[in-house]
């Protein structure tokens, strides 16, 4: 017997996952911005490794997060911590090249110190992939 996947699948328009500790919110410049700047923005290090530059500022990467946010062919989530007692933006999660008539998408990260080697860096990653296999039906994800 060969499965053959029921294309395509939905887009990937949640606004958020929620999780034990942490939610995945829809990126939101003004809510989001302030905190994440504090925790991957002004930091170059985490940025090695993916085709973006170093930030010079902060209204920089305001400008660079309001423009991917928006992008139609990703999904960009604010990763927000909420074991410390207070919901702060902590980290990034981009599902990207999404493609509904392939079943596909990647996903990318960059998490904050906050998060890295954190039961939360691993749930946001599971939320994502638990929402794009089980609810959307995507067939693949890199």
């Amino acid at each position: 017997m060969t499965l053959v996947p029921s294309l395509p699948r939905p887009p990937v328009d949640v606004g958020g996952l929620p999780g034990r500790s942490v939610d995945l919110e829809r990126v939101d410049r003004g809510r989001h911005g302030a905190a994440l700047w504090r925790a991957i923005g002004d930091d170059p290090s985490l940025w090695a490794g993916t085709p973006v530059d170093p930030f010079v500022d902060e209204a920089a990467f305001a400008a660079w997060l309001g423009d991917r946010a928006v992008k139609p062919d990703q999904a960009m989530f604010a990763i927000v911590d909420k074991t410390a007692g207070t919901r702060e933006a902590a980290g990034l999660l981009f599902i990207l090249s999404i493609a509904p008539a392939m079943g596909t998408a990647e996903i990318g990260l960059v998490f904050g110190i906050g998060l890295q080697r954190r039961t939360g860096a691993t749930e946001a990653v599971f939320l994502a992939l638990r929402h794009l296999f089980e609810t959307l039906g995507y067939r693949r994800v890199e």
